[in-house]
């Protein structure tokens, strides 16, 4: 597989423009948003490189499972020296390929989407069962799903799941409802 040119297509962390940018000039510019099929976003790769406490040390992977889908940013050629820099940074992932037809844009930038070779993806970083998201990390995930607009925001807590098969929605909103909820007892410094 020839590093040159290559596209890819980031699904995590890499949401946010501020990540992108470490290694990726004009990123918004580049940058368009996808829905891929054939693979499952889930909450299963311990996190190497990030604070973890208990079971909150999961961080976003992919496995490819026909009837799943998840959105994303497709990112087309990449120079040699951005590329090493991403495959560097999603150490302990392997790289599969992304047949084209299996990419669909967003309505609204259709034609725009730049698709001239199967761009690859980070898959299948050693998976733990029973974890849960980083608290850190999803925080991160959701601020860079939602900077794309509230569909692909919808579309990445949709898309997404925990290691018990729960969706990231039902996750996100027992976790908001837990931290809010009216006469819970909290105990107040004296």
């Amino acid at each position: 597989m020839g590093q040159n040119l290559r596209g890819v297509v980031v699904y995590g962390s890499l949401l946010v423009p501020l990540e992108l940018r470490e290694w990726l000039d004009g990123v918004e510019n580049r940058a368009s948003r996808v829905k891929v099929s054939g693979f499952e976003r889930v909450f299963d790769a311990e996190a190497e490189q990030r604070e973890t406490s208990g079971t909150r040390r999961a961080v976003l992977n992919l496995h490819e499972r026909e009837e799943s889908w998840f959105n994303g940013l497709l990112i087309p050629r990449l120079d040699p020296k951005e590329y090493e820099a991403y495959v560097t940074r999603e150490t302990g992932y392997e790289f599969g390929e992304v047949d084209a037809d299996r990419i669909t844009p967003y309505v609204d930038e259709a034609a725009t989407v730049d698709v001239d070779s199967d761009p690859i993806v980070a898959v299948n970083a050693p998976a733990s069962n029973g974890i849960r998201p980083v608290p850190s990390y999803l925080k991160n995930c959701l601020k860079g799903a939602s900077y794309w607009g509230s569909n692909f925001y919808d579309d990445f807590l949709d898309s997404t799941r925990l290691t018990s098969g729960r969706s990231l929605r039902s996750y996100v909103e027992s976790t908001r409802k837990g931290r809010s909820r009216p006469g819970s007892k909290t105990k107040r410094p004296s």
